[in-house]
């Protein structure tokens, strides 16, 4: 597969304490597909940029940042849906902030699996940590289910905001080609 497998979308905001984790985890990746990683730094005062821009000259084929002039966070602009997601060419899309990060090699991987062996869904999910930002150590699980499931529209609506980690995320490109305005 010489297409782009997965688009990662990152959004970073004053994450230089956490960036490099962040990236290192997207590069870690072990895929028998190509990724992308779009990164947008919106306007950080630290030094989020100066590392972005690091990790950019070292992989310019895999990393495309994304470096605003103004903070458009704050302008209630949809970050994901106005910039981010236009760039995106994989087939497939997932998500971690800046200030997350992945420890596992084959996540992505995995991921694409399940969701080429279940056509029938557009978003998956897994079990995450919760992490210590400075001592690094376990405080707790973010876990939809207990064993690989398909969750109805019913319990995806039900488990609210805290269902999922939103740096366990992944879902088809195509489903935001249809996105209803509401």
């Amino acid at each position: 597969m010489s297409e782009i497998g997965v688009s990662i979308l990152c959004l970073a905001f004053n994450h230089e304490k956490y960036i490099r984790d962040t990236i290192e985890g997207f590069l870690l990746q072990k895929t028998t597909f190509p990724i992308e990683i779009i990164i947008n730094e919106d306007c950080s005062t630290d030094d989020t940029a100066v590392i972005i821009h690091e990790y950019e000259k070292k992989y310019p084929e895999i990393i495309k940042p994304i470096y605003h002039k103004k903070n458009v966070y704050s302008q209630g602009i949809n970050i994901n849906a106005e910039y981010m997601l236009p760039l995106a060419t994989g087939k497939y899309v997932a998500l971690c902030d800046g200030d997350d990060y992945w420890t596992d090699p084959c996540k992505l991987q995995k991921q694409v699996n399940a969701m080429e062996d279940h056509y029938e869904c557009d978003i998956c999910a897994h079990a995450t940590s919760m992490v210590n930002a400075e001592t690094k150590k376990k405080t707790g699980m973010i876990m939809p289910s207990k064993e690989d499931r398909i969750f109805s529209i019913e319990e995806v609506i039900k488990g609210d905001g805290g269902f999922v980690a939103t740096n366990s995320l992944m879902f088809r490109k195509t489903v935001f080609n249809k996105i209803p305005e509401f």
